[in-house]
This record gives structure tokens, sequence and C-alpha cells, in this order.
């Protein structure tokens, strides 16, 4: 689905994830699923590990408490790119946005 084709409104106003990596040690990572229409944050998680399970986590009570996305914007991240994540946003029919460096 391209973006140019869809009509702008609330009900398709694009969610972001994003996770950040602090440079220090411990490492810890976040994630967070942040509805870009109404910047409320849908769901949120922190990790001390940079596997795609937590992020998949967070995006799966964002689904269970706020319903179907339309559009779900990330960066390239591993987390957002697994098999596991791009699973769950394409079974659940969820355009998928992600931005390159």
């Amino acid at each position: 689905m391209r973006l140019a084709s869809l009509s702008p409104s609330a009900s398709l106003a694009p969610i972001e994830g994003n996770a950040t990596v602090p440079r220090t040690r411990p490492y810890t990572s976040s994630v967070a699923v942040i509805d870009w229409y109404s910047q409320r944050v849908l769901s949120w998680r922190i990790s001390n590990s940079m596997d795609a399970s937590f992020c998949l986590d967070c995006l799966e009570e964002a689904l269970i408490s706020h319903g179907k996305l339309d559009i779900f914007n990330t960066d390239q991240g591993v987390q957002f790119t697994s098999q596991a994540f791009t699973g769950v946003l394409l079974r659940e029919g969820v355009a998928i946005l992600q931005r390159t460096k």
C-alpha cells in the first residue's frame, strides 16, 4: 500500500514504533508505540536486551488494547524488520512504513 493513495484522516494516522539504545553501560533499550494523531503512547517497554521480543510484546499490547492499527512507521532496526515483528503487522493487515537512514 502506498501512502500517497491514502486520504488523510484521523483513522489512518500513522503509528510510530521506536527503540532507543543509550551508549552507556548497562545497555537499556526502550520502545514505544505512539499514535501520531492523538500523540498518545499506546504501549511501551524497557529492556536490557536488543532482541525483538520486547518490541513484539509492546506491539501486541497496543493491538489488544487499542485495536487494529492502520499504518506502522519504524526505522529499519533489526527488531522491526524481524520476521516475527513484521509477521504480526502483516497478519493484522497493517501497512508497514520503514524509514531509511
